[in-house]
């Protein structure tokens, strides 16, 4: 029973470290992605052609965590899944961590990353349009 005990910390602290990294992730991501972003749309209005190709770096940054989070998704159950055995059933916890939150935002930040890749690569494509 206590190795049950420590093994359901360890799985707790791997849940939080999990959450944790994926909002940080998330929120420098999303800063560095949308500040370059934002400066390539503000300045394409036919000053400079080449400038669109710098909307390469957040393309390739979109969809490797794209990439990252799809394949982020099974793990994320796999951890869902451990926590619900060990702590409702074998231990009989009243209150276990939420791990479908990390399973969800796993999924969403999976989606959202690929869009922006993918309005970044119509953007490339089709510059003068967003001007």
């Amino acid at each position: 029973m206590d190795n049950e005990w420590k093994e359901y910390e360890h799985l707790t602290e791997l849940y939080k470290s999990y959450l944790s990294i994926m909002v940080n992730l998330g929120v420098f991501s999303f800063a560095a992605i949308g500040g370059v972003s934002s400066f390539v749309l503000s300045s394409v209005q036919g000053s400079n052609d080449a400038l669109h190709w710098v909307i390469i770096m957040p393309f390739l940054f979109s969809l490797g965590l794209a990439s990252l989070y799809f394949k982020s998704i099974i793990p994320a159950k796999e951890l869902e899944a451990a926590l619900k055995k060990l702590g409702y059933q074998k231990l009989k916890v009243e209150v276990a961590p939420h791990a479908y939150l990390l399973v969800f935002g796993v999924r969403l930040l999976a989606w959202l990353y690929f869009l922006i890749a993918v309005g970044l690569l119509m953007f490339f494509f089709q510059p003068q349009s967003w001007a």
